[in-house]
């Protein structure tokens, strides 16, 4: 069993090291201006006023509400939600020495908690203004609560994992895919009363009332208010169509065209297209139709593309969204020690996984939760934060395959030994695979734009942010984002004729580029040349089939044609008419 002593030794030493780096970064984390805490931030000062929810949440509401009470408490402010997730980031280390003492033994948990104290990943992600290290937190304590209800044998204590899964899912539902193996495993694995059947049945019970009660809230308030009968949110269908459609390629990439934030659900989109007023639940079965309707016609793609999102789920790079772990090391001196990484814990993890199969009724929680956590990130889009949260149950079967190995290295056992550290070998290099150049070219290049966005935005230095532009060009090229920002900065100098020319160069670069024909448009529309707008806004609506904005301006420009050709007006355009306010499209 565990000891305090060595749980407060763990949660001290990654309190240290967590708030070193903290201390180091706390005013360059650039990324976290340009992320979903935006409009978290947002949602929690609205609840600090009073204001009220949206009758249907597409996000679930947990973060938000978080940071309102964090806020409430302590005042507005990123570092108060940093420090915080700093002190859950550390108690989520004790926390895997807990559950690797409860499952295997007291060194396999020692070593596994200090595994978790000198992970790289975690510490970064906990400097992520989003729900990464609070999710992380909750499964911890969720498992070590399931272990603690396996142990205690009273039906009663499976409420408390009830209750710490429906808290997970209003954070992000993909837990609930835990759930029919949580069910399966009371049954016939975990109770063991005199009386099984009925120990299993109450035990059932509590666990799906807590479940219940949990959720009870967001339920109700999506039924009453809302007047939709959604469980958590209503993001299911977005989220699987980003991850499933042609142009998917394994991580989360925006489609072509739609306008976030302001058309954060896509209702806009799905609106125009379907021609009729849709529900939050109808706009939610519009995009998962869309994802349905390419598997159906493309199932040679999407096999290779969830072959791809498997192979990326447990590869040693973090897929980056607008936060990247490769490019923010070199702002950060703690993340250049020589830390725990993905590259050593991935290939450990599974060799343990493998070792362990042999005792798998002891093991069925941890290896249950790792398959349904594994199984519903890929079934949508692989990123990094979102792979976190198995990343400590990977660190006890790491610790456990150390153990083991030392073991069987003193006990002589060479067969055992030659096969373990073949097959070590083996998943280290499938781990370690290295990405295609284009792809670490690309997110690279990302890194700069948003590290641009920021200087332009945040600072208002736009020569900086022309700098961090033109090393977005040097690192790829090929990227044709690059060139449209590059406009936008030659459009508030007043050169519009050089942003004429890049969003040409952009086009040149990647014919199916968003926003370019849509930016020439606006230029010709200004002029009153609406023939070349129309072809302009036409040409963007193939290209970004998702951009209302195309479809609006498409439609002004007509009228605005016709009008001219029949005598009313000169045909001009105020200065700025139809132009959105996006840093895309100017």
């Amino acid at each position: 069993m565990y000891r305090w002593r060595w749980f407060a030794a763990i949660v001290i030493a990654a309190l240290v090291i967590r708030s070193i780096h903290l201390l180091q970064v706390q005013d360059r984390l650039f990324f976290n201006y340009f992320s979903d805490f935006q409009f978290f931030s947002a949602w929690a000062r609205d609840i600090l006023q009073g204001r009220p929810d949206p009758p249907v949440y597409f996000f679930g509401p947990l973060y938000p509400y978080l940071l309102a009470l964090l806020w409430g408490l302590f005042g507005q402010s990123q570092a108060v939600v940093l420090w915080f997730q700093v002190l859950l980031g550390s108690l989520s280390c004790g926390l895997v020495y807990i559950l690797g003492c409860r499952v295997f033994d007291r060194q396999v948990g020692l070593l596994a908690g200090f595994l978790a104290v000198f992970y790289a990943v975690e510490i970064f992600y906990e400097g992520v203004l989003l729900m990464a290290t609070v999710l992380s937190f909750l499964h911890l304590f969720l498992l070590v609560s399931i272990e603690r209800a396996v142990r205690r044998k009273k039906w009663y204590h499976w409420a408390i994992p009830g209750i710490l899964v429906g808290l997970s899912a209003i954070g992000r539902a993909n837990i609930l895919a835990f759930v029919p193996f949580l069910v399966v495993g009371i049954f016939f694995v975990a109770v063991r009363s005199r009386n099984r059947r009925r120990g299993r049945l109450w035990a059932a019970m509590a666990f799906i009332v807590g479940l219940l009660l949990a959720m009870a809230p967001v339920t109700l308030h999506n039924l009453f208010i809302g007047h939709e009968p959604v469980l958590v949110s209503s993001n299911l269908g977005m989220n699987f169509f980003i991850g499933n459609n042609p142009y998917a390629r394994g991580d989360y990439q925006k489609p072509k065209g739609l306008k976030m934030p302001e058309d954060i659900t896509g209702s806009q989109v799905a609106e125009l297209l379907t021609g009729r007023s849709l529900n939050a639940s109808g706009v939610s079965r519009f995009w998962l139709r869309r994802g349905l309707d390419f598997i159906r016609t493309q199932p040679g793609a999407f096999l290779r593309l969830t072959g791809k999102k498997m192979a990326l789920f447990w590869n040693a790079y973090e897929v980056p969204q607008v936060e990247n772990f490769r490019f923010f090391r070199s702002f950060a001196p703690v993340l250049r020690w020589p830390l725990l990484n993905f590259a050593i814990l991935g290939p450990l993890g599974l060799l343990g996984l493998v070792i362990g199969l042999r005792r798998w009724r002891s093991l069925y929680f941890l290896l249950s939760y790792l398959l349904s956590i594994t199984v519903s990130t890929v079934l949508f889009f692989v990123l990094g934060r979102l792979r976190l949260q198995i990343c400590s149950v990977l660190m006890i079967f790491a610790a456990f395959a150390l153990v083991w190995l030392w073991q069987t290295i003193r006990s002589k056992r060479l067969i055992r030994i030659a096969a373990a550290v073949g097959l070590l070998v083996l998943l280290a290099f499938l781990v370690n695979r290295p990405q295609p150049a284009d792809r670490l070219a690309q997110d690279q290049a990302r890194a700069h734009i948003v590290l641009g966005k920021y200087f332009w935005q945040v600072q208002h230095d736009p020569r900086r942010a022309a700098k961090e532009f033109e090393r977005a060009f040097t690192v790829d090229p090929r990227l044709s984002e690059t060139y449209l920002y590059l406009a936008v900065l030659e459009l508030e100098k007043g050169d519009d004729d050089e942003a004429v020319r890049l969003w040409q160069k952009a086009l040149q670069v990647d014919p199916m580029v968003s926003a370019a024909h849509m930016n020439i448009g606006h230029q010709h529309a200004r002029r009153g040349d609406w023939e070349k707008a129309i072809a302009a806004y036409q040409a963007e609506i193939r290209n970004s089939p998702y951009r209302v904005t195309a479809y609006q301006a498409l439609q002004m420009a007509i009228r605005k044609r016709d009008r001219a050709g029949a005598g009313e007006g000169n045909g001009q355009v105020s200065n700025g008419a139809a132009i959105p306010a996006s840093p895309e499209e100017r």
